[in-house]
């Protein structure tokens, strides 16, 4: 029977201490029977993050966890620290290139004629 292994707080505590995560909006665990740990994250990165960059956060999540708790199977999200992040530039050449970079859908809005500004799309 699978039970909880390490307390969420402890977990998200170990998380945190990593540069570059911003936050920690879920975290749990369980142990098998057997004594493997399985964990699961949600951690923050800022939202200009490459994917690149996300990639190397999870490997440093993963191995963190392993380090503090001993071996275990970590499962880790990256989300963005802040939901809708606008990204604003007077150059929209720039603004273009940064939705090419983004997984979701985002809208490109002309506020003026020297600042764009990319939103995320419901």
């Amino acid at each position: 029977m699978d039970a909880r292994a390490v307390d969420a707080d402890r977990l998200a505590a170990i998380v945190s201490a990593i540069p570059g995560v911003k936050g920690v909006r879920a975290a749990r665990s369980r142990r098998t029977s057997s004594g493997h740990l399985f964990a699961e994250v949600t951690i923050l990165v800022d939202g200009a993050t490459t994917v690149t960059d996300a990639h190397d956060f999870t490997d440093e999540v993963e191995q963190a966890i392993a380090r503090e708790l001993g071996t275990a199977e970590a499962i880790v999200h990256v989300e963005p620290s802040q939901r809708w992040p606008p990204i604003e530039s007077s150059d929209a050449a720039h603004c273009a290139c940064a939705i090419n970079r983004c997984s979701m859908r985002y809208v490109l809005t002309c506020i003026a004629t020297d600042t764009c500004a990319i939103r995320r799309m419901f």
